[in-house]
């Protein structure tokens, strides 16, 4: 129910559909043209297709995640959270390698399928397996446990127009403190 903004649950419900629908349509149409111009160059001959089309699909995620409707936790990376060699290099180079590395991988594997080249496979599994073998690495050097401190988080049960009503800001205080 969208209660808060003054609509009735039958208005809310269509307000919300509404802009699932819209939102769903304006990312698809998003990514369709990204990846349309990035096949588009890719058959121009204008360098290594795979990585072109890899950088036009994280431009693509990057521009998602951008402005009020962006959806930053919708990227392809995200995908691998439980495969942790991995994702380790994305404590140097981000989440969006991730996400350029998958879609590499799955190009140039496409583009082995297509072409039945095997330079294309080779290049693939060798990605996959310098950058799983440095999350493999990353993972088993010690860090120096000397300098740690425990954090806890509190994580009260206020509703959304409580959070903002000013009279009740001391209450919710108050609640944050005593489950601390």
């Amino acid at each position: 129910p969208l209660d808060f903004a003054g609509l009735s649950p039958a208005a809310s419900v269509f307000v919300v559909l509404l802009a699932w629908i819209g939102i769903s349509a304006f990312q698809g149409a998003e990514l369709g043209v990204f990846l349309t111009l990035s096949i588009k160059l890719s058959d121009k001959k204008m360098g290594f297709s795979p990585l072109i089309i890899s950088s036009f699909f994280i431009l693509c995620e990057f521009v998602q995640s951008l402005g009020f409707i962006g959806f930053p936790w919708g990227q392809i990376g995200i995908t691998q959270w439980s495969f942790l060699p991995f994702i380790q290099s994305l404590s140097l180079f981000g989440p969006y390698f991730i996400s350029f590395i998958l879609v590499l991988i799955n190009t140039l594997i496409a583009y082995f399928i297509k072409t039945k080249n095997k330079k294309y496979a080779f290049v693939a599994l060798a990605i996959f397996c310098v950058n799983t073998a440095f999350g493999f690495v990353r993972m088993n050097i010690t860090c120096n446990n000397e300098n740690t401190i425990s954090v806890g988080i509190v994580q009260p049960s206020i509703l959304v127009d409580e959070k903002w009503d000013t009279p009740k800001n001391k209450d919710s205080f108050k609640k944050h403190l005593d489950m601390s």
